[in-house]
C-alpha cells in the first residue's frame, strides 16, 4: 500500500533533517494541552508516567506560540502525552494558533470526546486537520489495549465527522484520518479489516508497528538513526521543551519555556549535548539509550531541574 499524508511527512522532515548539534529550527512543534489521559493504552508511556498532571495555561500558550512562530515555525499540534480533548480551553488555544498565524492547526484524539460538535466549534476557531488513534477493530479487544470500553463510542464519533465532511471542510478541515498501532498479535487482522472499511472515506490510515523495547543488555537498534532531537519542537502543558514525543518523564528535557525562548533552549548546552550523544552514539545513561539499545539498567534525566515537572 502506498505511504499516505502522514508517512510521507514524517519521511520529507527526515529527509530534510541536517544531523548536526546545531540543526535548523523546526517548522513543526507538538503544544500538550494537558498530560490527563482518559485511556490507558498497553503501548502508551504515559500510562505509566510519574509526572504530575497539568492543564496548559492559555497565557503561557500563548507566550510560546509567539516565541515559535517568531522563530519560523509553521505548524502546531496541540498534544503530546495525554487526551487533548480533556483540555476544557482547547478551542481558545486553537484560535489563539490561528490568530498568531499557523498555517497547519491539527490534534490526535482517542476520539472518545470528539463529538462532531465539538469537533464543528475546535475547526471554526481555526482546527485544519483531525486524526483518531484506534488500536483494534473490534470492541473486546479494544478494551483490552486501551483500557476502557469505548470502542463504539469512538467509532460512533468518528462517523459523525464524516458525515459532517462537506460542512467541516467549508469551514476549514482539511484531513480527517486515523492511526493504528500493530499489537502483532490476533488483533491486528481486526485492525486491517478496519482499515480497509474506513480508508475509502478518509484522508489517511496510517498502520504503526510497535515499538520494540529492548531488553537490556541488547545490542540491536530498532532504528538507525533518531530524528526527533533534531526535526520537532516538543513542548509539555507545564511549558517543558524535551527533545522527544515519548518522554512521558522529562528526561530528556532541556528548558522552561517560561523563563527561556526556544531560540536558546534549542540551541542550548543540554540539547547540543544530547544531539552529540546521538551523532557518535555513546547515549550513555540516557532515556535514548534503554530506547535505542536497550542499554543499562538505569536512566539519568539530562537535567534533574525538569523530571517529573
Amino acid at each position: 500500500m502506498k505511504d499516505g499524508f502522514i508517512k510521507e511527512k514524517y519521511r520529507s522532515r527526515v529527509n530534510a533533517m541536517k544531523k548536526s548539534e546545531m540543526p535548523d529550527m523546526p517548522i513543526s512543534m507538538l503544544l500538550e494541552p494537558t498530560n490527563a489521559c482518559n485511556h490507558k493504552c498497553t503501548f502508551c508511556y504515559n500510562a505509566s508516567s510519574e509526572r504530575p498532571i497539568s492543564t496548559l495555561d492559555v497565557n503561557l500558550a500563548q507566550h510560546i506560540m509567539e516565541d515559535a512562530f517568531s522563530q519560523g515555525v509553521k505548524e502546531v499540534g496541540f498534544y503530546l502525552n495525554g487526551e487533548p480533548l480533556l483540555h476544557t480551553g482547547l478551542e481558545d488555544l486553537v484560535a489563539l494558533a490561528k490568530k498568531i498565524g499557523f498555517s497547519y492547526i491539527y490534534i490526535t484524539t482517542n476520539g472518545v470526546l470528539a463529538k462532531p460538535e465539538r469537533i464543528t466549534k475546535l475547526v471554526k476557531q481555526g482546527l485544519n486537520s483531525i486524526k483518531f488513534s484506534i488500536n483494534s477493530g473490534e470492541r473486546v479487544s479494544y478494551q483490552e489495549v486501551h483500557g476502557v470500553d469505548a470502542f463504539q463510542i469512538v467509532m460512533k464519533n468518528l462517523q459523525g465527522i464524516i458525515e459532517k465532511r462537506e460542512e467541516l471542510s467549508s469551514l476549514g478541515l482539511i484531513r480527517i484520518m486515523v492511526s493504528s498501532v500493530l499489537m502483532e498479535n490476533d488483533s491486528d487482522e481486526d485492525i486491517l479489516i478496519l482499515q480497509k472499511k474506513l480508508a475509502p472515506f478518509l484522508d489517511d490510515y496510517s498502520l504503526y508497528n510497535r515499538l520494540p523495547r529492548p531488553k537490556i543488555g541488547s545490542k540491536k537498534r530498532f532504528i538507525e538513526f533518531c530524528p526527533f532531537p533534531f526535526t520537532q519542537l516538543f513542548i509539555t502543558s507545564s511549558g517543558i521543551l524535551t527533545l522527544c514525543c515519548q518522554d512521558s518523564d522529562n528526561h530528556l528535557a532541556v528548558a522552561d519555556l517560561s523563563k527561556q525562548s526556544i531560540h536558546d533552549a534549542w540551541y542550548s548546552e543540554l540539547a547540543k549535548g544530547l544531539r552529540k550523544r546521538h551523532l557518535t552514539n555513546n547515549f550513555g545513561k540516557t532515556l535514548c539509550n534503554r530506547c535505542l539499545t536497550g542499554g543499562g539498567d538505569s536512566i539519568e534525566p539530562l537535567s534533574n531541574d525538569f523530571y517529573c515537572v
